[in-house]
């Protein structure tokens, strides 16, 4: 009797909810997300959540619309993004244990600032004994621009280096030594010194620090900024941070 009536009590808040306080069961799903991708994701200077949604649907546990967005977020071993969007369309989750059971789609999309990239590599020591000390990056026309000095006889001689990335695996940019132009050196740089430069960035492009596996679809540079396209994968990762 009790468990009936509990269950009773349970489908008049629920309807009330329905009838006239939609958007309130929308913000506490939202307000839950926002929790967790500071917790888990990373800290942000703001994370966004909108729930697109029916209320009586998002009571029943299908979500048909997520929209994430995060300001300067740091994520762990890489470079901040100055922008973090995802898209997830067609969750279904259990009403009553919280879980996801399947998500139709995930979207990502992330943005790095030059600025971003210059102060993450400042935070990187160099190597001791290497023979180049970069200075600057910036991101030109689908390329990074570096900026580098090459230590020989006592004296530091500037150049720049010019590389398009390459996406090296679903996660990650990276630079390729052999496609390295070199410019106002006018002496080769040994192969070695080439490597150097293209392995210092190695972690700065690197997405295997998301909680959840992503899947670069594309990226762009141009104008101060990289620009990063690609799906996620999210049900395993909701469901370990769901209590």
């Amino acid at each position: 009797m009790k468990k009936l009536l509990c269950y009773c009590l349970m489908l008049v808040t629920l309807t009330v909810l329905i009838a006239g306080c939609g958007r309130p069961v929308n913000r506490f799903a939202e307000r839950r997300l926002r929790d967790m991708l500071t917790r888990y994701v990373g800290p942000a200077k703001e994370w966004r959540a909108h729930v697109n949604n029916p209320a009586g649907e998002t009571i029943r546990g299908s979500l048909s619309h997520i929209i994430i967005d995060g300001d300067q977020v740091v994520i762990q071993k890489t470079v901040p993004c100055d922008k973090l969007h995802l898209d997830v369309k067609d969750a279904r989750l259990d009403p009553f244990s919280g879980k996801i059971k399947s998500v139709g789609s995930c979207v990502i999309h992330a943005e790095i600032t030059e600025n971003a990239v210059n102060d993450y590599l400042l935070s990187v020591p160099p190597s001791a004994d290497s023979r180049i000390s970069i200075k600057k990056v910036q991101l030109r026309q689908g390329k990074l621009i570096v900026s580098a000095g090459y230590h020989l006889l006592g004296q530091i001689v500037p150049f720049t280096a010019a590389v398009e990335p390459r996406l090296s695996d679903p996660t990650t940019l990276k630079l390729d030594p052999e496609r390295i132009s070199v410019l106002g050196l006018h002496i080769p740089l040994p192969v070695s010194a080439l490597r150097y430069v293209a392995h210092y960035f190695d972690p700065v492009f690197d997405f295997s620090g998301l909680p959840f596996p992503v899947k670069i679809t594309g990226f762009q540079v141009a104008d101060g900024r990289l620009s990063i396209d690609g799906t996620a994968d999210i049900v395993q990762f909701m469901n370990r941070i769901i209590r």
